[in-house]
This record gives C-alpha cells, sequence and structure tokens, in this order.
C-alpha cells in the first residue's frame, strides 16, 4: 500500500505539471530558410505558415508569408502582404487570415485590417480604423469577433487614445470599445502573451512600467477581465503562450524581462482556469524574444525570434506537447480504465465510473492536493463490467471537505490510473 500511495502522489505531480516521467526536451530541428523576429504563426491542414516579421539579411521587416511542412521539412514563400509588418496580430476567422497592426515600413497612417484566402498571392484590404493601429497588442478571434488588446499606436504617437480591449465584428464590420477603464493614462501594456481555450482567453506578463508577472483572464462571451490569484514564475513579455489539447496544458515560452534580454525557460500551466498550477518546464537551447510557436501534432515548434543580441535565430526547435501516463496504455485497456467524473466541478456529490475487463480487487481513493489521504471508497473485489460511486465531498469521518482541486485513483492488478477533479463549495 506504501507504494501505492507513493505512486498516486507521483502520478498527482504529473498531472499539475511539476514534472513528468520523462521530461520532454527541446530539441533543435532544423533552420528557417528565410529567419525573422517579430513575424506571427497559425497553422491550417497540417502546415505552419510564419507571417512578416523583421529579416536580418534585409535589415528590414519584411511582407512574406512563409510556409513550412514539418513533414518534408521544406519553407518557401507563399504570398505577401501589402504592408511590411513587425510586431504585429495574425489569426484565422471561416478559413480566412486576418491581420492588423505592428510597425510597418510603406504607409505609416495605414489602418488596414488585411485578408488572406491561403490560396491569393496577395492579402486584400478587408476594412479600415484607426484602432487597428496597434503595435505589440495581443488577441484572438472567437466566433465572429477579433479581439484586440493592448498595444501602442504606432503612427499617431504615444499620446494616442486607445481602449485597452476593443472588438471587430467580422459580420456588422464594427469596431467597439469594450475596456477603456482598465488603464486611465494613454498607456496601455504592450506584448503580453495570450491564449484561448474554450471560452476564456489567458493573459499573461507583458510590458507596463516595468515587465509583468500577472495572469489574468478574459471571459469571452461577456468580455469581462478579472485577476487569478496565481502569477507566472518569471516575469516576461514578447513571449508566446500555446496550448495544446493534447496535454491539456498551456506553455509559455521565451521572451525578455528587466534582467534578462532573452529568456530561455518554458512555463507549464495546469488547471488554468480554475486553481492553476504554474511549474518550470524544459530550458529551451536558444533563448530568444519577439519570437514564433504553434501547436500541431502534439508537438511545440518555435521559429525565429531574437536572442539577447538581437541577431534573429534561425534554429527551429520543438518539444512534445502530448500527453503523458505513468502506465502503459496496453495495460490500461488491457485490464480496467477510469472515466472522468461527472458532473465536474461538482457540488455537492460527483459520480466516478470505471470499468473492468476482468473479476479483480480494486480501491479507489480521494486525495487532496498536498497527497492526503481523504477518503477510501471502495476497497474489495468487484466483476468485470461497468461500475458507478458517488462522492459527496466528504472525508473518511463524514465531514464535508472545502472547495477545491482532489485527485481521485483507481488503484488495480499493481496498476493505477489517477484522475483530476474540482469541487466547488
Amino acid at each position: 500500500m506504501k507504494n501505492q500511495i507513493l505512486y498516486i502522489l507521483f502520478s498527482f505531480h504529473l498531472l499539475c505539471g511539476y514534472l513528468t516521467a520523462d521530461e520532454p526536451t527541446w530539441q533543435v530541428t532544423g533552420k528557417m530558410k528565410y529567419p525573422v523576429s517579430g513575424a506571427q504563426s497559425v497553422v491550417r491542414d497540417s502546415l505552419v505558415y510564419v507571417i512578416g516579421g523583421y529579416s536580418d539579411s534585409l535589415q528590414a521587416n519584411v511582407r512574406w508569408i512563409q510556409q513550412f511542412n514539418p513533414v518534408s521539412g521544406e519553407w518557401s514563400i507563399v504570398a505577401n502582404m501589402i504592408e511590411k509588418r513587425y510586431g504585429f496580430f495574425a489569426g484565422i476567422h471561416d478559413d480566412k487570415l486576418y491581420i492588423y497592426g505592428g510597425i510597418n515600413e510603406v504607409n505609416p497612417n495605414s489602418f488596414n485590417l488585411e485578408e488572406w484566402d491561403f490560396g491569393s498571392p496577395n492579402t486584400v484590404v478587408h476594412n479600415e480604423n484607426e484602432l487597428f493601429d496597434r503595435v505589440f497588442s495581443t488577441g484572438t478571434v472567437y466566433k465572429d469577433n477579433l479581439l484586440m488588446i493592448g498595444g501602442y499606436a504606432a503612427s499617431r504617437g504615444s499620446n494616442a487614445n486607445l481602449p485597452y480591449i476593443a472588438n471587430f465584428d467580422f459580420h456588422s464590420m464594427e469596431i467597439s470599445s469594450v475596456d477603456d477603464t482598465s488603464f486611465t493614462s494613454n498607456a496601455l501594456p504592450v506584448q503580453q502573451m495570450s491564449v484561448a481555450v474554450n471560452d476564456n482567453l489567458f493573459l499573461f506578463g507583458g510590458s507596463f512600467n516595468g515587465v509583468l508577472q500577472n495572469y489574468d483572464i478574459i471571459q469571452l462571451e461577456n468580455l469581462s477581465r478579472y485577476s487569478v490569484g496565481s502569477r507566472i514564475i518569471t516575469p516576461r513579455a514578447a513571449g508566446v503562450a500555446v496550448y495544446s489539447s493534447y496535454s491539456d496544458l498551456i506553455y509559455l515560452i521565451g521572451g525578455y524581462n528587466e534582467t534578462t534580454p532573452a529568456v530561455a525557460s518554458l512555463e507549464v500551466i495546469s488547471n488554468y482556469d480554475t486553481y492553476p498550477l504554474v511549474s518550470a518546464g524544459s530550458q529551451l537551447n536558444y533563448a530568444r524574444r519577439n519570437h514564433a510557436a504553434v501547436v500541431l501534432n502534439e508537438k511545440i515548434y518555435v521559429f525565429g525570434g531574437e536572442n539577447a543580441s538581437g541577431k534573429v535565430i534561425d534554429f527551429i526547435e520543438e518539444i512534445y506537447a502530448g500527453p503523458v501516463s505513468v502506465v502503459e496504455e496496453s495495460e490500461l485497456i488491457k485490464n480496467f480504465s477510469l472515466s472522468q467524473n461527472y458532473p465536474n466541478p461538482f457540488n455537492p456529490e460527483t459520480n466516478i465510473s470505471f470499468t473492468l475487463q476482468k473479476s479483480m480487487e480494486i480501491q479507489v481513493e480521494i486525495y487532496n492536493t498536498l497527497g492526503e489521504k481523504i477518503i477510501t471508497l471502495v476497497d474489495g473485489s468487484f466483476l468485470a463490467g461497468n461500475h458507478s460511486i458517488k462522492w459527496n465531498g466528504s472525508n473518511q469521518e463524514g465531514k464535508a471537505v472545502p472547495t477545491g482541486v482532489y485527485l481521485y485513483s483507481l488503484i488495480a492488478d499493481h496498476n493505477f490510473i489517477t484522475k483530476k477533479m474540482l469541487l466547488l463549495r
């Protein structure tokens, strides 16, 4: 039993992102044919598109839309933007790419929202508005809306009045100011890192009177913003935040702060929308800021960016971002399986279901985040088949436990499966 408890504690750390059985490390897997910094990247049909940025070889910002095939390693320039952009935003809506903001070198008064259909040799102007004039902003495309957050106005100077959050509606073709009260001065945060997961946009760090450690959430349905209790480990700006649905984790990569002009660290965030747990991951081989990154087929790919000396990095790095398991999947399928509890989050009780492929002795146990056992729900022999038990949120003495994240574990045949659940009082 002592070994089982140790295994469960180990599994809990795996689930929360503190450590892994074989912690993934960054691998250098090639070079960009046309390296850039300050670019954006998106994925479509298993291909990566790297848009714009600054080229060392040209000593200038570029219009390029580059296409990268991770399978073949081939690079090509497949289209050009209207503007040469650095430090801008790009996102996909209805299978078209939309680009706004950044520093451009063609028309300093351009307020264009550019559109590209992934087939034409050039972008076109979709809309014009002075609120698209944002450098180092962040945001997301959510349903039929383009959300723009922070940044500064490139062509109108630092005194230009920008709302912290603005929303462009693709149907009405109108922009509305959503939030201009979070920051009372004309200065807004810049180089924040953000990633959308489900109906939330997660915001990290950035620069505003210094480099920040903030961890904020914007609820995308009502566009309300609030801060969570956690902070990221390292203050950083100009990094990249990505989400992997394969591991259900958020990854915060690179950037800079007051003491480190190019950051190599990776932070991994689990329980991102409830009780966030932020832990340190593997270090990049090349510290970078203003780089681009995407998730594709259980891997994170990092492209370009600048090193501490401002030189553009051409090396591509990748890291595994798929599911982590202590027990071999084949063993789980052969012997038993454990379902996610339902409902989750829950109050006052939840159902825990499991399937046994043969009759066996099992235990179902609940632990808190400190690894302390709360209660043993099951300890005995069960027949093969589907089973379900309830937990009413109480401990072994029948007392109600507080709101929090809990771990439930099914133990059988010297193996176990562990999952997380959230109790909300």
